[in-house]
């Protein structure tokens, strides 16, 4: 009898020391959650300060704040040679500050 109370007292400490081993997975789980919550903030913020880039870069292009003659048949030939719509077109010539070739140039190739 003694060796069958002996094995009594061993299930209970296996089944003490598995709850606190329990204990020690879910604070891993924890501690992998955390993790993964700061990898999206880092993703967000590099994210945002590429937009911030872009944005400065934009206003700095010239061609911004000056004039741009734009031609009414370069207009047309967009339109009808590309089949863009008024703003697309005239917003391409913008783009290449009014030059109808580099325009073209740059669509065909891209």
């Amino acid at each position: 009898m003694d060796e069958d109370d002996g094995e009594k007292y061993n299930q209970p400490k296996k089944a003490q020391v598995h709850k606190y081993d329990s204990g020690a997975a879910d604070l891993q789980k924890v501690t992998d959650y955390e993790e993964e919550k700061e990898i999206p903030s880092q993703i967000t913020q590099s994210a945002v300060t590429n937009i911030l880039d872009t944005s400065k870069t934009k206003l700095n292009e010239p061609g911004e704040g000056t004039t741009i003659v734009i031609k009414k048949e370069d207009v047309e030939l967009l339109i009808n040679e590309m089949e863009l719509t008024k703003c697309t077109a005239e917003k391409t010539l913008r783009k290449y500050q009014g030059d109808v070739k580099k325009a073209l140039i740059a669509m065909l190739t891209t």
